[in-house]
């Protein structure tokens, strides 16, 4: 199953990231092989036990299964529901299976680490030799100040910074060579700076900021060299006398934008007044946007401000994945959708004792924080949602693992950024207290 993880994980980048038609083959291989292997193994190793510990996700596809039964079209919802459900299901039997080697994890992602250094390298290299190609030339187009946003390989900008964020979160938190990190910074900060996405900015910072407190055993030092930085920065700029154009900080900021977050503000305020035309189980999975069309002529309805330029696609996305939550699958599917959220956080503050999930804890909080801004946590239709659900099922296991044999260093703890200052050392199997006792 490590091998299928990770199959699963590089398919879905590939087709994120590759123009190769028609997408959901690739995608509907993968998921399809994964629903197949997780089904497999939980009907065979399955016990109630274990089935508790998951209630939650299970339910939330409960839900989502009964908006089918909401929606204009439920054959596509069915399809959206399955595909998730495959997934799930899946990183359950694998982290299950897995339960006495928590280190196969640090694999799984070292991987796919790998496979986000040469997305984001080769974004790079487009935005260099073929700027046109790499750049969102239709969102610059209805944009109020037409700034052209980088999206790299992906479709989109959102994609192309949640990838990054997820690479640089590897880079500070997980153990690795000094190369990969140094590349892997330099590379994902500089896609983070071009796509000019502040959500995803805010929740890098927020993020590495929470993570560090929790993780870097030098956190101190970390802490007084940030604020030295702080400090420094605009003095250094008034001593070299740097002043920053308009045209510069416009596309930073873009403070034509910030009042309502690019209409993002309206179309929240509008989708809550939509809600209450659906408001137990909205209006199928994945189908949110349905609240703000004509069904009948497929185009956004007549009592919707069609200015706004998040409107002008067909599938648009409400840019908040709690929002999106919200019309998807009513009020019954958003308080599941936010327990989750907040359980996933709760059980690695909670249980993470030997703090060896510190990459896991900084891309939960990336992309809880992010989820405000964009729909980042959606359906299983993209790598990073998917993603997202493999670290939550990690999370939920984690009560488990904690009785479990684990491999920890018995010298030091560190992780990230620690983890150079100090030589490597042996790893030796500890004991469950349990496992001397004879029945």
């Amino acid at each position: 199953m490590r091998y299928l993880a990770v199959l699963l994980f590089l398919a879905l980048l590939v087709k994120d990231t590759v123009p190769l038609g028609d997408n959901l083959i690739l995608r509907g291989i993968f998921e399809g092989l994964a629903l197949f292997t997780g089904a497999a193994w939980l009907l065979m190793h399955g016990t109630a036990e274990m089935f508790k510990r998951y209630l939650l996700l299970i339910a939330y596809l409960v839900v989502l299964l009964l908006t089918l039964f909401v929606s204009y079209e439920p054959l596509w919802v069915g399809l959206q529901v399955i595909s998730l459900a495959g997934v799930v299901l899946f990183f359950i039997a694998f982290v299950e299976s897995t339960r006495g080697a928590p280190h196969t994890h640090d694999k799984i992602f070292q991987w796919t680490a790998y496979a986000l250094l040469i997305v984001c390298i080769g974004s790079l290299a487009l935005y260099r030799f073929y700027p046109t190609l790499a750049i969102d030339l239709e969102e610059a187009e209805f944009s109020p100040n037409g700034l052209p946003r980088f999206k790299g390989l992906f479709g989109k900008p959102g994609m192309m910074a949640t990838a990054s964020g997820i690479l640089l979160g590897f880079c500070f938190f997980a153990k690795q060579s000094i190369l990969l990190r140094v590349l892997g910074i330099l590379s994902a900060l500089s896609c983070l700076y071009l796509t000019l996405s502040r959500s995803f900015w805010a929740a890098a910072i927020g993020a590495a900021a929470v993570a560090a407190v929790f993780y870097w055993r030098k956190k101190r030092v970390y802490l007084f060299a940030g604020i030295v930085l702080l400090v420094l920065a605009p003095l250094l700029t008034m001593v070299l006398d740097i002043k920053f154009s308009s045209d510069t900080s416009e596309r930073i900021m873009r403070q034509e934008s910030l009042a309502n977050f690019s209409g993002r503000t309206t179309v929240w305020s509008l989708a809550l007044e939509k809600f209450w035309n659906s408001p137990l189980l909205g209006y199928g999975y994945t189908l949110g946007h349905h609240a703000f069309l004509d069904l009948h002529g497929g185009k956004v309805a007549e009592d919707t401000p069609v200015n706004i330029s998040l409107f002008k696609n067909k599938n648009f996305s409400l840019h908040n994945g709690f929002i999106q939550a919200l019309l998807d699958s009513g009020a019954l599917g958003a308080i599941l959708y936010v327990s989750i959220m907040a359980m996933v956080l709760w059980k690695l503050f909670a249980h993470d004792k030997e703090r060896r999930y510190g990459f896991t804890m900084y891309s939960i909080l990336y992309f809880t924080i992010s989820n405000v801004g964009e729909s980042s946590v959606f359906a299983a239709s993209t790598f990073h949602s998917v993603f997202y659900w493999y670290l939550a099922t990690i999370a939920f296991s984690l009560p488990h693992h904690a009785s479990e044999p684990q491999a920890v260093e018995t010298v030091s703890r560190e992780t990230g950024f620690d983890s150079l200052v100090s030589r490597s050392k042996p790893l030796v199997w500890l004991p469950s207290p349990m496992a001397d006792r004879k029945s």
